[in-house]
């Protein structure tokens, strides 16, 4: 999507921000800009080594709801992010979660473009999401896709469940996956939060994941566990991990988080050579920042991360590393 193709959008946002405060509709997004200096480019949101401006997941959106009856209300969403705007032209604007559907005392179904509920259960564990060295580095499965079907049930005694089905896929596979979750993943209204996913054919993969967070005071721990099995490349299945802790000190936050893979499904890997040449592969990251909330809508972010890769492709061993220093500020409204 170019400019002047967002110049509707744009206007239909300044249009509705009036009326959303009486209509249950809301005009938010967030602009996240980072310098990211990477020695070799794997830790790099450009895939490029050196110094640059990063956009992670720079956005604007619309949602809402309009009461139908007193058990049915519609529901929508209509987001999108600027992927590279902020350093280059061509690759200003594309979508990102974008759907309608309809919510009722049980729950909740949606049609579009949406992030599927093997990809939800990650919660808050990633501390680096969408940056550089978000988890998707290391761990594949945490896709937003299109063309698809969405279900959330309601919470009950702390449990809630949610499915994914894609109408339409290139992919071998049954094309859904379930999720089921329970506590809260924001670690807010419980201390403790515990999910399961299982993916079948979604982006090409066959995946199981566990996931769990827990809070001691001021300390927060996490722990995800994934095995993956690519549906299109038969040499590339195995294990994820990752762990990530916190602990918060007035307005900031201390970082801390490592994962690693032997899958060869991750970014990375991917980056290093094509996925169909990979035979085998097992490869870490590792993450220790900062965060600072300047006020409500506004933090900034500081970290290092290193990555150790040993690949094996065209009958020999590869091994690859990378260095990265990160500063970024980030704006929600």
């Amino acid at each position: 999507m170019n400019i002047k193709n967002a110049v509707p959008f744009l206007l239909m946002a300044s249009c509705v921000t009036n009326y959303a405060v009486a209509d249950t509709q809301k005009v938010y997004g967030r602009i996240w800009l980072a310098l990211n200096s990477s020695d070799n480019g794997l830790i790099s949101y450009r895939k490029e080594n050196g110094t640059g401006i990063e956009s992670y997941s720079s956005y604007l959106g619309i949602k809402g709801d309009q009461k139908i009856n007193d058990n049915l209300k519609v529901i929508y969403k209509f987001e999108v992010t600027n992927t590279g705007g902020y350093y280059e032209s061509s690759k200003t604007f594309s979508p990102k979660n974008n759907y309608l559907g309809f919510e009722n005392g049980y729950g909740e179904i949606t049609f579009g473009r949406n992030d599927s509920v093997f990809k939800t259960t990650e919660g808050k564990i990633d501390l680096f999401n969408i940056t550089s060295s978000d988890m998707a580095t290391m761990i594949p499965g945490n896709d937003r896709l299109y063309d698809v079907a969405t279900l959330y049930t309601k919470k009950y005694m702390n449990l809630k469940f949610g499915v994914t089905y894609q109408f339409s896929s290139e992919y071998s596979g049954n094309d859904i996956a379930y999720a089921a979750y329970y506590g809260d993943p924001s670690l807010k209204n419980d201390n403790y939060y515990i999910a399961v996913a299982y993916a079948d054919g979604l982006n090409g993969l066959k995946s199981e994941r566990f996931s769990y967070s827990g809070k001691i005071s001021q300390i927060k721990i996490g722990l995800i566990y994934q095995h993956s099995k690519s549906l299109i490349y038969e040499n590339l299945k195995g294990n994820s991990y990752l762990a990530s802790i916190s602990y918060k000190v007035g307005n900031g936050e201390i970082l801390g988080q490592y994962s690693r893979d032997n899958s060869g499904l991750g970014l990375i890997a991917s980056q290093i050579t094509s996925k169909k040449n990979i035979e085998d592969y097992d490869g870490y990251i590792a993450t220790l920042g900062y965060g600072h909330s300047l006020s409500k809508s506004t933090t900034v972010y500081t970290y290092y991360s290193y990555t150790s890769n040993s690949e094996k492709y065209s009958s020999a061993e590869h091994h690859l590393y990378d260095n990265a220093v990160n500063v970024s500020m980030k704006y929600i409204f």
